[in-house]
């Protein structure tokens, strides 16, 4: 088991949460870059599928120089440092930091599988498991348009993941859970990248896992549940299940 740390952001850094009005009431719900919405999560009422549209580009990385180069090389253990690097780019709230391995398939709109919430241009995703009342999966977001990554970077890093090498990419997460018209359960662990756009996608094209040093914020917003012991164990190191 890996151990997880524990963190609370007392002030919105260059990424915040917002609830802003429609019809005339707090409605639609985004994540704002320098208090500009960069994406519409979806509404706030926990019965209507998610949205996960980007509505700004932002060019990456969003961490620093020297973290960059740390992350490139692949993390193992959150240091203090660590923290103190990405803490300015966090919404306020509370969160569990934990380094988490995934192999992420890349998807685009027309790919999309039934009863996944998100309609950005491209994205990330794996699949936990699916019952007939409940699908429970997990998104990477990106930040930047496809189109602007370099496929010299993305070649670098996908021969290094061939070496066997393991690169880090970095995320602020939360975990998004629906109840669709009421029945059908919609649950996702969401990622929205900060970090390592080529990584994640020389990940997905070689077909092999890479690390991500995720930033989970646990404090709930309207509609959304708090994480549970499930996610909890993930970040620690057991499997989703």
């Amino acid at each position: 088991m890996r151990p997880y740390k524990e963190l609370a952001v007392p002030t919105d850094g260059v990424l915040s949460f917002a609830i802003r009005d429609g019809t005339d009431r707090p409605w639609w719900w985004y994540l704002d870059l320098r208090g500009t919405p960069l994406y519409l999560i979806g509404n706030a009422c926990g019965t209507c599928e998610a949205i996960y549209q980007r509505i700004q580009n932002q060019e990456v990385p969003l961490a620093a120089d020297e973290l960059s180069a740390r992350l490139a090389e692949g993390v193992q253990d959150i240091s203090n440092d660590l923290l103190q690097t990405v803490v300015p780019l966090l919404p306020k709230g509370k969160y569990i930091v934990g380094v988490i391995e995934l192999r992420p398939t890349r998807l685009d709109p027309a790919q999309r599988p039934r009863f996944v919430g998100c309609h950005a241009d491209y994205f990330w995703w794996r699949p936990f498991y699916e019952h007939p009342s409940e699908n429970v999966y997990e998104l990477i977001l990106p930040f930047v348009p496809e189109a602007n990554l370099s496929r010299e970077r993305i070649a670098s890093y996908r021969a290094q993941l061939e070496r066997g090498q393991t690169p880090t990419a970095l995320a602020l997460s939360m975990v998004d859970e629906r109840a669709l018209a009421g029945r059908f359960v919609e649950r996702a662990l969401v990622h929205f990248l900060l970090d390592g756009h080529h990584k994640v996608m020389a990940a997905s094209e070689a077909g092999r896992p890479l690390t991500v040093v995720s930033f989970l914020r646990e404090t709930a917003l309207t509609g959304i549940p708090m994480i549970d012991v499930k996610v909890r164990a993930y970040y620690g190191g057991a499997k989703f299940e």
